[in-house]
This record gives structure tokens, C-alpha cells and sequence, in this order.
């Protein structure tokens, strides 16, 4: 097999995959009947019946307040993170683990506060710190956190390219 020789990296980062169109008002947060008819026009789940889109609706659901706009937007993502990267990333590491390929998986939890705060950390934001985005602002303090952050995560990303 091709691949047996190679090294794989993989990442999950959250990512908006569903807001393609931007929904009106979304920084607000987004109604129960935006949330059911995101899951429910969902092409990300494959073979869906309607049993599946049910219990996809009761895991994303948050049953203490299940109205709040806030929290439907953030499941939304977490859903749409979930099916659009996170399972088929498994599934891939899964896959290349069987046929002793080496894999390495890693998550960004930190992200630029340049977009909005409610989004978190978004797909494509480790790059920013990869190539020394912020080491190139010159406002920028040395002791800044997304300055230092980057630091390190060109040492982290050298060093593993480095020795794997």
C-alpha cells in the first residue's frame, strides 16, 4: 500500500461548516427552528432516516434550556464540527491504523480573537501561528499571548517535522 511508509498528520479544528450562508442575525445566537432544520437539511449524515435525525436532535439538544438561542448556535457548530471533521478524521486514523501506517491527531483550542468570539477557533486558524502571523504585527508585544503562542507553535510544528 502506498501509504505504509508515510507519517500522517491530522487535525480537528472547529469549523462552520453549515454556515456557508450567513443566517441573519447569527451573532445573537439562532432559534430551535434554525437548529432543527440545520440538522434536519444536513447532507453530512449519510443513509439518514428519520430515527437517526431524531437521535442526532436529542444528543445535540441542550434539554435544560432547549430554546436558548446561544446555546442552538454553539450545538449547531459542535454538530456540524462533529460530522463534517471529527468522525471522518476518526474513521480515517482508524482506517491507516489498521494498515500500521503512522497517525498523529492534534486539536487547536486556542484561537485569534480577530473574528468572532462565539465561533471559537476556526478551520484553517493554526496557520496564522504556523507561518508567525502574529510575529509580523509590529504592535505587537514580545510577551503578548498570541506572540508567544506562536513561538511555540513553530518550535512544536519543527520539531515534529523534524522527528515525527
Amino acid at each position: 500500500m502506498l501509504f505504509r511508509s508515510m507519517p500522517l498528520k491530522h487535525n480537528v479544528i472547529l469549523v462552520p461548516v453549515g454556515f456557508r450562508d450567513p443566517i441573519p442575525g447569527i451573532q445573537q445566537g439562532i432559534n430551535r427552528s434554525v437548529f432543527l432544520e440545520l440538522i434536519s437539511n444536513s447532507t453530512l449524515v449519510r443513509n439518514k432516516t428519520k430515527a437517526i435525525e431524531e437521535v442526532v436532535i436529542h444528543k445535540y439538544t441542550d434539554w435544560s434550556n432547549p430554546e436558548e438561542p446561544l446555546i442552538n448556535r454553539a450545538n449547531s457548530l459542535n454538530f456540524l464540527t462533529d460530522n463534517g471533521f471529527r468522525a471522518p478524521l476518526v474513521r480515517a486514523v482508524e482506517f491507516f491504523a489498521k494498515y500500521g501506517v503512522k497517525s498523529y491527531v492534534f486539536q487547536l483550542d486556542f484561537g485569534p480573537g480577530d473574528w468572532y468570539s462565539w465561533l471559537g477557533v476556526y478551520h484553517g486558524a493554526d496557520f496564522r501561528y504556523m507561518f508567525g502571523y502574529p510575529l509580523m504585527n509590529s504592535s505587537a508585544s514580545p510577551n503578548d499571548t498570541e506572540v508567544r503562542f506562536s513561538r511555540l507553535f513553530i518550535k512544536l510544528w519543527s520539531s515534529f517535522a523534524k522527528t515525527g
